[in-house]
């Protein structure tokens, strides 16, 4: 074999390894920390109605309908569940008593999840991700939908005020786009700040899972924003939307949903990583070329 065809074959080899380790950058399963108080890693087989709580507080979660169609994709993200934008028995849900609420620190706080596909273009006014719906204290990480005209897409997170009781629905990231079949990771952070009323900050985060530079890009900061008010014991807790209402489920994918305590400036985000099987046989062979071409 001449050595033009052989270094053609190398730079061949070369390409087709990086080209398959750009489609399968992977996300790592989260890891419970000190601050964790829930993670859910959606990982249950096919029919599953309940979710473990990887945190080790216990705050398993159930659903009357399974969400979950099992299996998981190369990315290391589960296929599953998605909740359905009619279904509102997909959702995943818990009562909290007061002694759960006593974990979560609702002065500073972040809320994480990896999304695919949210409805951006039919019924839906909102794609719930993570929610707790209180008979006064409350609180709602979310997608915007279509009913919300210009602000599909939109980021957003709602509470009720801590000063007034009344309900506080303006928070929100900077407009974005949602490639379809892409995972994003989102996030939602909350810092009360000082001791002084309503100078609370809250800051949006989203990556791609193209992005492997493993910074946080940041899509929205709102600050001087009203403190929320504490969550009352007796309602539920909800992933893949909120209350029954069905134009409020996450009609596409979520995974590796948690909430920490403190305001997180750095996640676990996706890596670059060779498809399994296709790259490592390319990789062999880009191996023994490399020998046959010194």
């Amino acid at each position: 074999m001449s050595t033009q065809r052989l270094m053609t074959l190398c730079a061949l080899a070369v390409s087709l390894s990086l080209a398959a380790g750009a489609r399968a950058n992977y996300v790592s399963p989260y890891t419970a920390d000190a601050n964790t108080v829930v993670l859910y890693h959606l990982d249950e087989t096919a029919g599953a109605t309940t979710t473990v709580d990887a945190s080790g507080n216990g705050f398993d979660l159930t659903a009357s309908t399974s969400p979950f169609d099992g299996g998981a994709s190369a990315n290391g993200l589960s296929t599953a569940p998605t909740f359905g934008k009619v279904d509102g028995g997909k959702q995943l849900r818990r009562t909290l008593t007061a002694p759960d609420l006593a974990n979560f620190d609702t002065t500073s706080f972040t809320i994480e999840a990896w999304a695919k596909n949210p409805d951006l273009t039919s019924i839906g006014d909102h794609n719930g991700i993570l929610a707790y719906r209180g008979t006064t204290g409350r609180f709602q990480f979310s997608v915007f939908g279509a009913n919300t005209g210009a602000n599909a897409g939109k980021l957003n997170f709602n509470y009720n005020r801590d000063d007034t009781g009344a309900y506080y629905g303006t928070i929100q990231s900077n407009g974005l786009t949602w490639e379809t079949d892409k995972w994003y990771h989102v996030v939602v952070t909350y810092d009360s700040n000082t001791a002084a009323a309503n100078d609370s900050i809250v800051t949006f985060y989203r990556n791609s899972i193209d992005d492997v530079s493993g910074i946080p890009q940041m899509v929205g900061q709102l600050t001087g924003q009203p403190d929320i008010e504490p969550l009352d014991a007796g309602s539920t807790l909800n992933l893949g939307g909120f209350e029954t209402n069905n134009q409020r489920n996450f009609a596409g994918y979520l995974d590796e949903v948690r909430w920490s305590n403190g305001v997180l400036t750095s996640f676990n985000l996706a890596i670059p990583t060779p498809a399994a099987l296709p790259a490592g046989l390319m990789m062999m062979g880009l191996i023994g070329l490399r020998r046959r071409c010194r």
